[in-house]
């Protein structure tokens, strides 16, 4: 008798064990649900994807990466699509390709081309292309960017050839205000899909997160956009999550400040206005936030500092792990 009830107290804490392991995400999520937010933090060190690369086809210097986007192509290989500025053409595109192992082949990571242009025929600022954003669902590849006051978008059967989507004019773009066609402009689109099955669509305009929305990804008609967040001078380059019943914001302000603040609400079409206030600042700079099974990722520009250890300028692209954790409550 003796024998079985220790059986039985062994099973059940292999039991255990076992939920604890392969469900550990799972109670985190259950306790945040049933209290606040979860909060993001920096897990482990750093690690660089991508650097200032030549541009022989440019007959360019090294220009200075910027924003970025991480992506699987059709069969399973990382790519990684960085704008460059201050090159021969100013603003360009250029591809990096990793191994299938993005976590454990972390040294994979090889320069390729200039792979995306500015096309003035599409209605582009041939100059002033930005923020590549990478959606992928269904077999099909939605690459979307700043074309200089718009946001646009190209599709892929594949992940590497990429095709303008052109409306009844010809041009690639999606929407636009053409007030402001500089790099400061309408930028940084994010395609998110909600738990309602509709696509948000989130981008910066002046001082505001916007978001519009639609009913797949390649979408001719988006909605009229809304404001979803407002912080002066810092809500650029938007990414948003889910965990559980909870939307997770990351935004920042200037790239050299090297720091993303990250916001958290149960609607994802709105986290608040000027008042609200941010659960988390985590040292990233155009981030982007990427889950792999039940690991989260987040990247980072990689800092370029003179002597007095001020930020200068970007050295390349980094990722570093995240975890999530219940707020302390000290």
């Amino acid at each position: 008798m003796k024998h079985t009830q220790t059986m039985k107290h062994t099973l059940t804490l292999l039991i255990v064990l076992l939920v604890s392991l392969v469900c550990g995400p799972v109670a985190a999520q259950a306790e945040s649900d049933a209290g606040g937010p979860l909060i993001p933090s920096i897990a482990g060190e750093w690690w660089r994807t991508a650097y200032s690369p030549e541009l022989p086809e440019l007959d360019s210097k090294r220009g200075e990466i910027v924003d970025h986007t991480f992506f699987r192509d059709a069969d399973g290989t990382w790519q990684l699509w960085t704008q460059i500025r201050g090159t021969r053409h100013d603003r360009v595109f250029f591809r990096w390709t990793g191994s299938t192992d993005f976590e454990n082949d972390k040294q994979a990571w090889k320069p390729h081309r200039v792979c995306w242009v500015g096309d003035p025929h599409a209605g582009e600022m041939p100059r002033t292309i930005q923020a590549p954003h990478c959606y992928s669902e269904d077999g099909r590849w939605h690459m979307f960017y700043g074309g200089g006051g718009s946001i646009s978008r190209a599709d892929s059967d594949d992940g590497h050839v990429f095709i303008r989507a052109r409306n009844s004019d010809g041009f690639s773009r999606l929407f636009a205000d053409l007030s402001n066609r500089t790099p400061s402009g309408m930028r940084d689109p994010y395609l998110f899909k909600a738990d309602d099955g509709r696509y948000h669509l989130y981008y910066t305009w002046k001082d505001h997160v916007m978001a519009r929305t639609a009913d797949r990804p390649d979408a001719a008609e988006w909605s009229e956009g809304v404001i979803i967040s407002t912080t002066p001078n810092a809500s650029q380059c938007p990414t948003v999550v889910r965990i559980g019943n909870w939307y997770y914001l990351f935004k920042m302000g200037g790239s050299g400040e090297y720091r993303t603040a990250v916001y958290a609400s149960r609607d994802p079409l709105d986290f608040g206005g000027v008042e609200a206030k941010p659960i988390a600042t985590l040292p990233a700079s155009a981030a982007e936030v990427l889950q792999i099974g039940n690991r989260w990722y987040i990247s980072s520009l990689i800092p370029h500092r003179n002597g007095e250890d001020k930020v200068i300028g970007h050295a390349g692209v980094r990722l570093a792990p995240i975890e999530w954790k219940p707020a302390s409550n000290d």
